[in-house]
């Protein structure tokens, strides 16, 4: 049995790997089980035994994306400096969305069809986890005099976290008003944007006599 162990991790990643772009493309709706395993190069019969059924297997593609995201930036708000918290943030969502662009697409899609019931505990969850995290953070530095009092740590971390995602979501339109410019020469857009993202978020945050 523990020899099968490895080679079924592999079968059901293969899986996984097979459908994300598919469903990322094509939507719940819009992609088969006999797509996926095409794709996969599988009978369609072992999605049903890895995963029950085509529901779980996208809720998995959506959970090993947002689950690693919400790691990673859980790891990175913990015993840290408010303002430093605020850039490793914004560097972690950058760097998780340039890798794994499917996440931006499933999930646009998943919000617009679905109303993100599919999602709701990873959101709530797992998420929802590392998002009180940064709240938390921006509040502290609301308390030690950095961070304006007056602003909602909520709506300000959900400010910050919009930032990127829409620079992502929006990449064929931000590139068409970008041009003309110097900035689309960068040879990392998205990088680029990050660090202003977290530069433009702390300049919001800041409190008016606070010093860095």
């Amino acid at each position: 049995m523990s020899q099968a162990q490895p080679d079924e991790s592999r079968t059901r990643d293969t899986i996984l790997d097979a459908a994300e772009p598919l469903f990322a493309n094509a939507g719940f709706e819009g992609t088969t089980t006999k797509t996926i395993g095409r794709a996969a190069g599988v009978n369609p019969a072992l999605i049903y035994y890895y995963f029950d059924d085509k529901a779980g297997l996208y809720r998995a593609c959506l959970e090993r994306l947002i689950a690693e995201f919400a790691r990673r930036g859980g790891e990175e708000l913990c015993d840290v400096d408010p303002s430093e918290g605020v850039r490793r943030l914004v560097a972690v969502q950058v760097d998780h969305l340039s890798a794994h662009p499917n996440l931006v697409s499933l999930m646009v899609r998943e919000m617009l069809d679905h109303q993100a019931s599919h999602a709701r505990t990873l959101i709530t969850d797992v998420m929802g986890k590392t998002f009180r995290q940064f709240v938390e953070l921006i509040a502290a530095g609301q308390r030690d005099g950095r961070f304006r009092p007056e602003l909602d740590p909520a709506f300000a971390a959900l400010s910050i976290i919009a930032q990127v995602v829409y620079f992502m979501i929006a990449q064929p339109a931000i590139r068409l008003l970008l041009e003309g410019t110097a900035t689309p020469t960068h040879p990392d857009l998205s990088a680029a944007f990050g660090h202003h993202a977290a530069t433009f978020a702390l300049a919001a945050l800041r409190a008016p006599l606070a010093v860095e």
